[in-house]
């Protein structure tokens, strides 16, 4: 196995997450993933078994036929007392995109109360709707799934769970005053960084409420378990920090007053958006970015503050002008700005210091040009509705964040990018390749936009020679039922087992048949899943035409109860297919992706009472498992199903967890107040383990996540038993973790966890002996990964180190969107950080080494798929004998890498800056085509060289041509 190619791909994951993070301020609301076969079923209800009376209290009549299509009708109950709740709210829940962080939600299209007896009625109109929500006063909502191809009269049910109550106020902790209209949330704390953000942009399940006039807030119905009440104060002008959040365990009527908070006023800026002949431009969108997005953007995901980037921005006036607030003193930031028929831009950028005026600055925005053509196959045929990625390739772009522009082309082939800046792009076709630039020379159309010009008559190539001639990006086929007739209408998945998020699909007609376009990766595992029957067929390769043959599906239903046998209402539960989750082998990304962000499958929730059930399960062997923020986990003994076969016995009792608490210290042993605390899950997975050692904090799936108080104590309850990652982040010190077992029904104490002083690496990123701005630059090591970007002299430092041996790599825009003509090359650097200590680091910057570095390039040819080129130098491991999930392994063989750079379609590759010396020049032939990255490919392939020789790099270019022609 090559190491530095796990390494890349772990990179890349990493990479993606932490943008898509950062970024990820506005989110269209997403359905919740229905439970299989768990939407109630017209006429029917099962009624609680815990409490003998409950049904009788709960009994409610059909309602007289209704013209609706659906109509809903049950009971609302007290899930303690089974008292029936009056004045209980039960809406609807569309299915659509939110207005805003803050907004309030949209007004439902019907809605109703309960009466005296608990008893409600409601029609249901016609639209997307995602659920049925209940909600009443000191209770915490609920919402259940809705079928929406279900008609006729429906029983739903709701056993609303008795919550907490928390209120406080928030004022400016300079001179006191109240502060109005700032917004608090309740999230568990069991949620990471990505499921709070979620969770924020949908409403926060109802665990959020503004602050009246006289800074007081109330949150009503706060559900049992332990939660993080955390403040968004950037809209009103305040800053929001990491320490600015409490920690609550909530027991079911509890009353937790004067949860207060104490926030401080933030700088601002001001400015105006000007056209090019310096007229004002109103309503545009402005919007402020530190300039060191990625360091802020990591530093984000370790402390979990959701407040980071929200409310940093505003739209201009009639006269242009605009203001924001809320930022942080003494960080460099630039506004950008967007407007209709506008080119984007960004201003200098400015620091706001303390006692200072505002910064004033000026965005000037062009009309821009066009950038329009045609899309053809490589035979010269029109291809009609191809998605297209305009990529600019200017570092510039990157440091004002300028994001691609998308394009698709028309029925006949013919597309435009309107308001485009001046510069140089890329155009590639989105649908054949990896996105943002990376590919081949023959996947992208380089082109020059001169400002004020239109430039037409292009003619992109969306399918080249180099691809399959036939079939590329296509599976098609049939289906046919068990009694071999076809099957129409059915729904056809196509996703590839190693990026989940490659998927495809389509819809059989009346005869069977089926094609599903646009599949970007090299094999897919193909499946139907649907109530007259389900089909599944691994590892099809793109170009197939298959035949899936339905079979009978099997059901899995059963109960969650409390170890007391009370139902548990909305519990999530999850299906384990035990013949593909055992693959413990390294090139399971899948089951490790899986674990670091989820761990489990199916998706069902249970109803008010404690039923879940699956539906359209195939033969197998499984476990269920069900996770409970306020009551705890549990798993099922193994069960084997048949074709056809129904388990409907499962019963699962909940184990409430333990609690861990300890302290966390400084590096003189002084406690640490504010330091957010994490437990991760470990050995459920090998390349799991790996992978989370390099994920931000809140990139992964969490057990538990807190604050330390003013003695820098922290607990965290419910905690299953398992073994797990302890880790500490502090703002003044390195980020630190251990290990902890928890073994069930023993709580774990007296934790110490000591922080570090920071250590710091510091360096200039230079190519051909020239600093190079606006470059990432990334550290991998003993805690995660750390991200910092190059200024304008090239030069860099990444702080908040602990000690240990890093990975410090760079991530070149420009290289990166150039790679598609000249190769992607890959030039890591291994330094050892001391506590509280600098690490330079040699990144090309040093006179010397621009003075007597020189390429090695040349040709390689007789290979098929991708071709990797490796040049190190001699005394260290070879790659084919490290062990890939070791971190340290891996890190240490990277000492002896000069550089790596994949072979460009037509054979050519070049490695820049090599010392003079003596190296060991390895070549690797992968069967997969990184264009169409195939993960498990690229992971099982080739761990050997296909061809190893010592050669000797001078002062001059060094040429290199190998023909591996059998």
């Amino acid at each position: 196995m090559n190491a530095t190619k796990t390494i890349g791909v772990v990179l890349g994951l990493v990479i993606a997450c932490a943008i898509g993070a950062a970024l990820y301020t506005r989110l269209g609301d997403r359905a919740p993933v229905a439970s299989q076969g768990q939407s109630p079923k017209p006429e029917e209800a099962k009624q609680p078994e815990a409490k003998p009376d409950q049904a009788a209290k709960a009994s409610v009549q059909p309602p007289e036929a209704s013209s609706a299509g659906i109509q809903l009708y049950g009971a609302v109950i007290d899930a303690v007392s089974g008292a029936p709740i009056a004045d209980a709210d039960i809406s609807l829940q569309k299915r659509e995109r939110r207005g805003g962080d803050d907004s309030e939600e949209s007004a439902q299209p019907t809605q109703t109360t309960s009466d005296e007896k608990g008893a409600y009625t409601l029609d249901v109109p016609e639209g997307e709707f995602r659920g049925v929500l209940c909600t009443a006063k000191g209770y915490s909502r609920y919402e259940q799934p809705l079928d929406t191809n279900t008609k006729g009269r429906v029983r739903v049910d709701f056993q609303l769970q008795p919550g907490g109550t928390v209120s406080g106020k928030v004022t400016d902790e300079n001179d006191g005053t109240p502060l109005e209209g700032i917004m608090v949330r309740a999230f568990n704390s069991q949620q990471n960084f990505m499921e709070m953000m979620m969770d924020r942009e949908r409403g926060g399940r109802g665990l959020r409420a503004r602050t009246e006039a006289d800074g007081t807030y109330v949150l009503d119905g706060v559900p049992v378990g332990s939660f993080r009440i955390v403040v968004g104060g950037r809209r009103v002008g305040y800053i929001v920090g990491p320490d600015d959040e409490r920690q609550l365990e909530v027991a079911a009527g509890g009353v937790y007053e004067h949860v207060d908070f104490a926030l401080s006023k933030g700088a601002s800026v001001s400015g105006l958006v000007l056209d090019g002949s310096g007229q004002p431009v109103k309503d545009a969108r402005v919007a402020t970015i530190p300039t060191q997005f990625f360091q802020t953007a990591m530093r984000t995901l370790n402390t979990m503050n959701v407040d980071a980037f929200e409310g940093m921005d505003d739209r201009t006036d009639e006269q242009g002008r605009f203001e924001i607030i809320g930022l942080e003193y003494d960080t460099e930031y630039r506004a950008r700005a967007d407007a209709d028929e506008y080119a984007g831009g960004a201003s200098d950028a400015f620091v706001a210091k303390k006692g200072a005026p505002a910064p004033e600055v000026t965005v000037r925005l062009s009309k821009g040009s066009s950038v329009s053509g045609i899309t053809r196959f490589a035979s010269g045929d029109i291809a009609p509705n191809e998605p297209l990625l305009l990529f600019p390739v200017s570092r510039e772009a990157w440091s004002g964040f300028q994001p691609p522009k998308e394009a698709k082309s028309s029925d006949k082939g013919e597309f435009t990018f309107k308001n485009v800046s001046a510069g140089e792009y890329l155009i590639r076709p989105t649908g054949h390749g990896m996105a943002m630039g990376a590919g081949f020379r023959d996947r992208t159309t380089p082109v020059t936009v001169e400002d004020g010009k239109d430039l037409g008559n292009l003619e992109v190539v969306v399918q080249t020679d180099s691809d399959k001639p036939e079939g590329t990006g296509v599976i098609s086929g049939t289906v046919i039922a068990a009694d071999g007739k076809p099957a129409g209408d059915i729904r056809v998945e196509a996703r590839d087992p190693m990026m989940p998020m490659f998927t495809g699909g389509a819809t059989t007609g009346a005869d069977g048949t089926f094609t599903i376009q646009a599949l970007n990766s090299q094999s897919y595992d193909v499946s139907v899943e649907d109530e007259k029957g389900i089909a599944d067929v691994k590892g099809v390769a793109v170009g197939s035409t298959i035949t899936l043959q339905l079979q009978p599906p099997a059901r899995i239903s059963g109960s969650v109860v409390t170890a007391q046998g009370d139902a548990v209402a909305s519990c999530s539960v999850s299906l384990k297919n035990l013949a593909e989750d055992n693959d413990q082998s390294p090139q399971n990304i899948a089951l490790a992706v899986r674990d670091l962000f989820d761990g489990g499958r199916g998706g069902a929730n249970t109803d008010a009472y404690g039923h879940f059930e699956f539906t359209k399960v195939k033969p197998g062997r499984y476990l269920v498992s069900a996770k409970s923020t306020s009551s705890g986990t549990a798993e099922s003994e193994e069960i084997s199903i048949s074709t056809g076969e129904t388990v409907d016995t499962v019963r699962l009792v909940l184990d409430p967890g333990v609690s861990v608490s300890g302290v966390v210290v400084g590096p003189g042993g002084e406690p640490l107040a504010g330091a957010s605390v994490q437990l991760t899950p470990l050995g459920t997975n090998q390349m799991a383990d790996m992978m989370s050692a390099m994920m931000p904090a809140g990139m992964v799936k969490t057990a538990g996540a807190t604050m330390t108080g003013p003695t820098g104590e922290f607990t965290m309850s419910r905690v299953p038993a398992g073994q797990y990652k302890l880790s500490g982040s502090h703002s003044t010190f390195a980020r630190t973790s251990t290990t902890v077992t928890v073994n069930k029904g023993v709580d774990v104490t007296g934790v110490r966890l000591a922080l570090q002083k920071p250590g710091k690496a510091r360096g200039t990123y230079a190519v051909n002996g020239k600093p190079q701005p606006n470059v990432m630059i990334m550290a991998m090591g003993p805690n995660g990964v750390q991200m910092t970007q190059t200024n304008a002299q090239g030069e860099f430092d990444i702080s908040g180190l602990s000690s240990g041996s890093y990975m410090v790599t760079a991530f070149d825009p420009a290289q990166f969107a150039e790679a598609s003509q000249n190769g992607m090359q890959f030039t890591p650097r291994v330094i050892d950080v001391s506590e509280g200590q600098v690490a330079e680091v040699d990144m090309g910057g040093g006179a010397d080494v621009a003075a007597g570095s020189a390429p090695v390039s040349g040709t390689i040819s007789g290979t098929n798929g991708t071709t990797v080129v490796a040049l190190r130098r001699p005394g260290g491991p070879s790659m084919e004998n490290i062990n890939v999930l070791n971190i340290s392994d891996m890190i240490e063989s990277l000492r002896y890498l000069e550089g790596q750079t994949i072979v460009n379609g037509d054979g050519t590759f070049s490695l820049d800056g090599v010392k003079p010396g003596e190296y060991v020049l390895e070549v690797y032939s992968m069967d997969a085509n990184i264009g169409r990255p195939g993960m498990l490919g690229m992971m099982n392939n080739m761990p050997t060289p296909v061809y190893r020789e010592t050669i000797s790099v001078g002062a001059e270019h060094t040429p290199v041509n190998i023909d591996l022609t059998p």
